[in-house]
């Protein structure tokens, strides 16, 4: 954050993000050219995706850290340069080195040992720069980057400090992913003043550290992913780590938030942490732990649907659907766990039913309607194109496809009390590649037939999806290219009512692992759709996505 109020992020197309949270009436665009635009292929996405970013001491520069020469993948590791460059504000380019040498390594007053970590500027003129490769801290005069001075230091990772006070605030590695954080006596000959110990549920975890200088007393806000830790600076010592949110609430709540729209007391369920729900009661403000509900595989997102019965329903990768009492134990369905012939099933739960599921993180291919059916899109593989069939509540398959096609990313379906079908989908109208809302923002964007995944305009494009409103006799929606929705999830023919209306969209959808293409999509049997809903890409990984809604009355 700069003193004047701009945001800053680092795009892993090796270009830096800026946001005005100033309520500014000109908005700056958000992403910058180029860092390094004589290295075309640079990339911050590197061997372990760790990048530092600080500004300077009078909020004219930014320094980063963690950029390559190109990007990295499994096969063909790239490491960062071992180098922290600066780049003017608000330009953002172009960037060149401020201290070490991008070339090489080395210990001592002009190299890093590789790459550095936590940088902070602290308010003396000086910028202080964690070199773990070298166990120390150094510092750097932001006048010409020479080399001030270093402290010694172990696995120093972040560092922050108090430009009013002079203090410094140090957070070293320690075991099993915990860490130290260290009041010193400022960056000249630094004297430890407090120490706090923050342990963690668990390890390789990337933690974040900041200060808040207006505060009284200081504040220090501690995060790892997992925990957000409020610490208050009392002088001589630190106050205790106070965690801010539910026990281990992590990434949970984002996974799964599901509300209840049966009882008639409305009830929410957030997911807190693998296999583990927190029910509340908006009437009574009650709240309930769900846990321990065995999903055999381990599927580390499986998310919640609670049931018109009062029972809940879970999917868990690769082909379950769970059912258990509002308390979470087991309950068995009528209808006996079948895979179809040739299909080696992973285990044969008492209380599951055999449907497929491809996503590990995130299910998002269930929903119940009303009167207690339930409709599963379905691939006839682990991956690609999906159809939506239906389930009676005693478990057996009743009918299906109702929709013939979807992709491997939508999301749904969800049901209004008439029993119209919703669901969110990667098309968007012909002519608006961004919802208009952001259109003066992001600037024009042209369609293209081949878009590689370094095009930033491509990038913020591809979020976007629409949701789709379909009648009970259902639909189609067929793309004319792209790698995850190829081929049909049925044979034959699609057979549709011959009165449903096509509508032809648009679509960016994926053709590599890191590459799009702009395609048209036949819309056959929607009674609407609204471009604009985020998150909604198509890619090899469906599982990370957003969620929606729709109550009773159709309103999403």
């Amino acid at each position: 954050m700069t003193p004047d109020g701009k945001f800053l992020t680092l795009h892993p197309d090796a270009r830096m993000g800026l946001v005005d949270v100033t309520g500014a009436e000109t908005l700056p665009t958000f992403l910058g050219p180029k860092l390094l635009p004589t290295v075309p292929a640079a990339s911050f996405h590197t061997l372990d995706h760790r990048q530092y970013l600080a500004v300077s001491g009078d909020g004219k520069h930014a320094y980063f850290s963690g950029i390559a020469a190109k990007r990295s993948y499994s096969s063909e590791k790239t490491p960062p340069y071992p180098a922290v460059y600066r780049v003017r504000l608000p330009e953002r380019s172009p960037a060149e080195p401020f201290f070490g040498d991008p070339a090489k390594t080395g210990n001592d007053e002009t190299h890093l040992g590789g790459i550095a970590h936590g940088m902070a500027a602290d308010g003396r003129g000086n910028l202080l720069i964690c070199d773990p490769g070298n166990k120390r801290v150094l510092v750097v005069s932001e006048a010409d980057g020479k080399f001030a001075g270093s402290f010694p230091a172990e696995s120093p990772e972040l560092v922050v400090a108090n430009r009013d006070s002079g203090a410094v605030y140090l957070l070293k590695l320690a075991k099993s992913g915990a860490a130290d954080v260290i009041k010193l006596s400022g960056s000249k000959e630094p004297r430890q003043v407090a120490l706090i110990h923050l342990a963690t549920p668990r390890g390789h975890l990337q933690w974040r550290l900041a200060v808040d200088a207006s505060a009284r007393p200081t504040v220090l806000w501690a995060s790892n992913g997992w925990q957000l830790l409020r610490i208050e600076d009392l002088g001589d010592k630190f106050s205790d780590a106070r965690q801010i949110g539910g026990r281990d609430l992590g990434d949970g709540g984002f996974v799964n938030l599901t509300v209840d729209h049966y009882r008639d007391e409305p009830e929410i369920y957030v997911r807190s942490a693998q296999q583990r729900w927190v029910r509340f009661n908006e009437k009574t403000e009650k709240i309930d732990v769900i846990q321990g509900m065995n999903l055999y595989t381990g599927s580390a997102g499986s998310c919640l649907e609670p049931g018109p019965d009062g029972n809940l329903y879970i999917q868990g990768w690769p082909q379950f659907l769970y059912k258990f009492d509002r308390n979470g134990k087991p309950l068995k369905w009528d209808a006996p766990f079948a895979p179809p012939a040739g299909v080696k099933p992973y285990a044969q739960p008492p209380n599951a039913i055999y449907t497929p599921v491809c996503m590990v993180f995130m299910t998002h291919t269930h929903g119940i309607r009303s009167d207690g059916h339930h409709f599963v899109f379905e691939a006839r593989r682990t991956r690609g194109p999906k159809a939506l069939y239906e389930y009676a509540p005693s478990g057996a398959r009743v009918r299906g496809p109702i929709i013939w096609k979807a992709s491997d990313n939508v999301l749904g379906p969800r049901f209004d009390q008439a029993g119209n079908i919703y669901i969110a989908e990667q098309v968007r109208p012909l002519d608006e590649l961004v919802p208009p809302e952001f259109a003066g923002v992001v600037g024009p964007v042209k369609p293209k037939s081949f878009w590689e995944g370094a095009d930033p305009k491509r990038t913020i494009a591809v979020m976007y999806g629409s949701i789709l409103k379909f009648s009970p006799r259902g639909g189609m929606v067929d793309w004319d290219g792209g790698r995850s929705v190829r081929g049909n999830p049925f044979d034959g023919q699609p057979q549709l009512d011959p009165a449903l209306k096509t509508v032809t969209m648009g679509a960016i959808v994926d053709n590599s692992d890191n590459s799009n293409i702009y395609v048209t999509a036949k819309i056959t049997g929607a009674e609407w759709m609204h471009f604009g809903i985020s998150h909604l890409p198509l890619f090899y990984c469906n599982c990370e996505n957003t969620r929606f809604d729709v109550d009773p009355f159709g309103r999403v």
